[in-house]
């Protein structure tokens, strides 16, 4: 079952800075007048990117809703972490399902939430939102360095210890002592809000120099569709400044073979 889905939290950055997208459509980094423009198109191009392909592409505290439990609950791509599942009972109070009684798969194209072995679903009142699961979910995580403890800071990330890694940036230059997109990194020290990065396995966190600039994001080693979502964004950003109007004029107007769609085409969740 596909529930409804509601936002609880918004990415905590765009997946393009707004440098990066100037430097793309070539404008010049000190005019700011267009800036708001700019912003504007990188936060449609984001919006498109998600509807198009059923998929967050920035981490966000997501909250799904069902009209009652079923054999398989599919959850919003890609899911990362289930916070909680709560539920109507009967008389209408709102209980907290125990977290032995479900099971959690994350490792297919859209993550479900089905009955433990050995469990029953509990009745819950008849009502379009019945079932409540808060989770988190999105590609990339945006984070902030703290060079005296080697801290990454990124509010409700999913990540856990072991959890396999790389560093990304956008309109700068990551935390020196971090290698960007090339290198895996274990995460160490997690905690709700923070964790630090290894070179290897429960090793020492790397030494961190500086903050680093423009916007930094982890994201898992083995995900293959983000670098596509971000090229999208920004082509669409650089077509929508350079295109002001909703239609043209033009002969011959015809899409870029290796364009918005052959990006996205492969990461598009079906059915949702």
């Amino acid at each position: 079952m596909i529930g409804n889905t509601i936002i609880r939290r918004g990415p905590g950055a765009e997946p393009v800075s707004l440098a990066e997208a100037k430097a793309h459509v070539r404008a010049i980094l000190a005019q700011t007048d267009e800036d708001a423009l700019l912003l504007s198109y990188i936060a449609a191009a984001r919006q498109y990117v998600e509807s198009t392909t059923a998929r967050a592409v920035v981490t966000r505290a997501v909250r799904t809703t069902f009209p009652e439990f079923e054999c398989r609950l599919d959850l919003p791509a890609p899911t990362r972490a289930v916070s909680a599942v709560t539920y109507l009972d009967a008389a209408g109070d709102t209980q907290t399902l125990d977290p032995a009684s479900y099971v959690v798969d994350l490792s297919g194209a859209v993550a479900s939430i089905t009955l433990a072995s050995g469990y029953v679903w509990p009745t819950t009142l008849n009502h379009p939102a019945a079932v409540t699961v808060d989770l988190i979910c999105g590609h990339a995580t945006p984070y902030a360095a703290n060079a005296g403890t080697d801290v990454l800071t990124a509010v409700g990330h999913p990540y856990a210890n072991d959890d396999v890694v790389r560093v990304w940036n956008s309109g700068g230059a990551v935390p020196a002592g971090l290698t960007a997109q090339t290198t895996d990194y274990f995460v160490v020290g997690a905690t709700s809000d923070t964790f630090q990065l290894a070179a290897s396995e429960g090793g020492a966190a790397a030494n961190i120099t500086d903050t680093g600039s423009g916007t930094n994001f982890v994201v898992a080693a083995n995900d293959q569709y983000w670098a596509a979502m971000r090229l999208a964004v920004l082509l669409l950003v650089g077509h929508w400044y350079n295109n002001r109007e909703a239609s043209t004029t033009a002969a011959n107007v015809s899409d870029i073979p290796f364009g918005v769609d052959a990006l996205l085409t492969p990461a598009k969740v079906w059915g949702f």
